[in-house]
């Protein structure tokens, strides 16, 4: 790492004032769906975390919090309707996490990447806290998000 690398600033990690306004925003999206309340959720949807549901942790992860280095496989939350199309579910909470499935282990992403994980692995809908009042985007909402980002 150069001098130059050092000063550079680094992405602030999500705060939990930022998933909050995440929730509220979901929460007020699914309650009245208008111009207003689809930006206000798409800002806190940019400066938040998602969840995602993991069945099976690798063996070489510890419980607890970890940082992951390398590039690890893991199998997470997702399901298919009946029409076939393939949704991926993340969430705002692990509490969220848990009502769906109570067995699971959780990582976080910034938004960012759980939205491009929907267009480069082909999902066809992303599942927002799909134990509860789900939010569900599409390929192309997904995309419109991430342009904005």
């Amino acid at each position: 790492m150069g001098l130059f690398d050092f000063l550079k600033p680094k992405p602030a990690e999500p705060s939990l004032a930022a998933q909050e306004a995440l929730r509220t925003a979901l929460a007020s999206l699914i309650e009245r769906r208008n111009g207003q309340t689809v930006a206000a959720f798409d800002q806190a949807l940019s400066a938040a975390m998602l969840l995602l549901g993991v069945r099976e942790v690798p063996s070489s992860i510890s419980s607890g919090a970890n940082v992951i280095e390398e590039d690890t496989d893991v199998a997470i939350l997702e399901s298919a309707t009946p029409s076939g199309d393939r949704v991926l579910f993340a969430f705002t909470n692990p509490d969220e996490v848990h009502a769906r499935n109570p067995d699971v282990g959780i990582i976080g992403r910034p938004s960012r990447d759980v939205l491009q994980m929907v267009i480069d692995d082909e999902y066809d809908l992303l599942a927002i806290d799909p134990a509860g009042r789900v939010l569900e985007l599409s390929r192309s909402d997904v995309a419109r998000i991430l342009a904005k980002m």
